[in-house]
């Protein structure tokens, strides 16, 4: 989870807009939260949505596909993952 929440944010400096009023703003201090509100919310959301989607999946995965046979469980491990992966 750390590493997905630092990848976004590198993401979203690297593509967003060039912003003058950006470059005025006063450094954050050493004390300063680095992660704003809207950040832990958007943060806790996603948490949130991809838990209950995951755990959905674990749980009624195989009916939700038709998965049957001996490889059911590889396919549905296999779903899962991409489901997580390509959020």
């Amino acid at each position: 989870m750390i590493m997905d929440t630092l990848g976004v944010g590198a993401l979203a400096l690297a593509t967003e807009p060039q912003n003058v009023e950006l470059m005025k703003r006063t450094p954050v201090g050493r004390k300063g939260n680095f992660i704003s509100n809207v950040m832990w919310r958007n943060i806790m959301g996603q948490s949130l949505y991809q838990f209950t989607v995951i755990w959905l999946l674990q749980r009624n995965g195989e009916a939700i596909f038709g998965l049957v046979g001996p490889d059911s469980g590889l396919i549905l491990n296999t779903l899962i993952f991409n489901s997580f992966v390509f959020r």
